[in-house]
């Protein structure tokens, strides 16, 4: 009989557990391996990856497997924990911020699709002048740079979409690639006084300048994802306007049933009104 695949897509696979469950319970939750860091040194297990220069939102994501214009979707609904878990806690190597990711389905549990995104929303929020305050002087200058960087023209940034203020992008520096989640129960303890349950570090890895086959590949998806949004806002506007069509066809309707009328007077209703019978 075949073995279940732990990280199976879907919500038949085992309990969804709350992170204080796991701690009653002693149970320490697996990463799926496609969220963990690549493999780099001999010995470890090949396994896909996902690549992601996080300055970019989720649907630049890629499978390590796949080829360089298709953006992720394999594995993307796939449970990030096994067992499953409703929520997760990320320390960020290198930001003096947490993220926290929750199930979009309670039933299914944290799934890779929601941690990714959970990431790009966290890294796209703005960053308070108390954060960037409390950087050594160093540091502040790195962010500084990659702050006036991250708006440029120059290749493999977002340029002036990412607009005005500090953002917890912009203190990655340079380090601006997903490096994976992995288990560090030293680290989680130093950095929350606790070894709390449920909870990872992010790996946040150097970006090292794009070739010009990587950049090429890089506009291509953007372009590509750019006219699927295209496509989507146009089909959006098409429902909203036949929706905006049959409201009023109804309406005209309901205004022509309330019309008075006018009553059809026969020729026998005439005489019996002039004769009196």
């Amino acid at each position: 009989m075949d073995l279940m695949d732990e990280f199976a897509a879907g919500p038949n696979y085992g309990p969804v557990l709350e992170p204080f469950l796991t701690r009653v319970l002693r149970v320490v939750p697996r990463l799926n391996p496609l969220i963990q860091p690549a493999p780099m040194e001999i010995g470890d297990s090949d396994h896909p990856y996902l690549k992601w220069n996080m300055l970019w939102a989720s649907n630049m994501v890629q499978r390590s497997s796949d080829n360089a214009h298709t953006s992720w979707s394999d594995g993307r609904k796939s449970p990030a924990t096994f067992p499953r878990v409703t929520s997760m806690r990320l320390l960020p190597n290198l930001l003096p911020f947490t993220i926290d990711v929750f199930a979009r389905n309670p039933d299914v549990g944290v799934t890779c699709g929601d941690l990714i995104d959970a990431i790009s929303d966290s890294m796209r929020k703005h960053a308070g002048q108390a954060d960037f305050d409390s950087l050594p002087p160093a540091r502040k200058k790195v962010v500084s740079e990659a702050y006036r960087h991250n708006r440029s023209r120059a290749p493999g940034v977002p340029g002036g979409a990412l607009g005005d203020g500090l953002r917890r992008l912009d203190f990655l520096g340079l380090e601006t690639m997903f490096g994976g989640i992995r288990a560090d129960p030293d680290s989680v303890k130093r950095v929350c006084g606790e070894l709390l349950p449920c909870t990872w570090i992010l790996d946040c890895t150097t970006r090292y300048p794009m070739t010009r086959d990587e950049i090429s590949a890089h506009n291509a998806r953007e372009e590509a994802l750019r006219l699927e949004a295209e496509e989507r806002e146009n089909e959006r506007r098409d429902e909203e306007r036949r929706r905006d069509e049959e409201r009023e066809a109804r309406r005209r309707s309901r205004r022509h049933s309330r019309a008075p009328t006018v009553a059809t007077v026969t020729d026998d209703d005439d005489r019996s009104t002039v004769t009196g019978r």
